[in-house]
């Protein structure tokens, strides 16, 4: 029996939460990482309610760095959308790019 593994490459990865507290705001922390990578993987992590904000990671041989959205609220109907896509200086052949944790913290007023 032989296995074979196989990569899939998304071009955006999209997360939605949804019933967001309209009383709180939202702070997102990303972790990715890429042991041993020679090139650059960077990911750009939107995150959008009513306000937005934008941060990017390079996975490459990353042991500490994070990517941080903060104070998201969410928008009229209480939904926060996620969007992962490849980074700008990402130069990786295929295109590769990381989410390995998205910590969300809540911030109650």
């Amino acid at each position: 029996m032989m296995w074979r593994l196989m990569a899939v490459v998304f071009d955006t990865v999209e997360i939605v939460l949804f019933n967001t507290d309209p009383a709180a705001s939202y702070d997102f922390v990303f972790t990715a990482s890429r042991i041993g990578a020679t090139d650059i993987r960077t990911a750009d992590y939107q995150v959008v309610g009513a306000n937005s904000g934008l941060d990017t990671l390079d996975a490459s041989n990353n042991r500490s760095e994070t990517a941080i959205v903060s104070g998201i609220a969410g928008d009229a109907q209480n939904r926060i959308t996620v969007t992962v896509t490849k980074g700008a200086t990402n130069n990786n052949s295929y295109g590769f790019f990381y989410l390995g944790t998205m910590e969300i913290r809540k911030n109650v007023p």
